[in-house]
């Protein structure tokens, strides 16, 4: 059976995800991940509250999961 889950996320435009790899001297994927909640640390935490800087927003999405 199929559950839908909402999950949180900052939505941003590309550009800034790639201007914020550049300043935290990570991967575009290291932020997408941290944008996404999919990490836990310090450094999310950081990438996450320079997102919201930047003029991301939090949205919530649904996702589908067996269960």
């Amino acid at each position: 059976m199929k559950v839908a889950r909402k999950r949180k996320v900052i939505n941003t435009h590309p550009s800034v995800r790639h201007q914020m790899a550049s300043e935290f001297h990570v991967t575009y994927e290291t932020v997408s991940k941290a944008c996404k909640y999919l990490t836990e640390g310090e450094q999310p935490d950081a990438i996450r509250a320079r997102a919201l800087e930047l003029g991301g927003k939090v949205e919530f999405e649904t996702v589908w999961r067996d269960e």
